[in-house]
């Protein structure tokens, strides 16, 4: 529905802004953030579409992260 939609887009850029503001400005000196802090963001709006638990959650974090190596 619109509102799990809506939900799910701020928790997307709620989970990519605090990503991006614990590895930035050093991050950006070898990757450009928006391709490795979005992944992040993604994950984040994908479990809240989805309503899934913490362990998925967690998963879909450590999946995320090994994408961005």
């Amino acid at each position: 529905n619109g509102r799990r939609l809506l939900e799910a887009i701020v928790a997307g850029f709620d989970g990519g802004i605090r990503v991006g503001e614990v590895v930035n400005p050093s991050h950006y000196w070898y990757w450009h953030p928006t391709g490795t802090v979005a992944t992040f963001g993604a994950a984040a709006a994908v479990g809240k579409v989805l309503e899934v638990g913490l362990k998925f959650a967690k998963d879909a974090y450590t999946a995320a992260a090994g994408a961005d190596s």
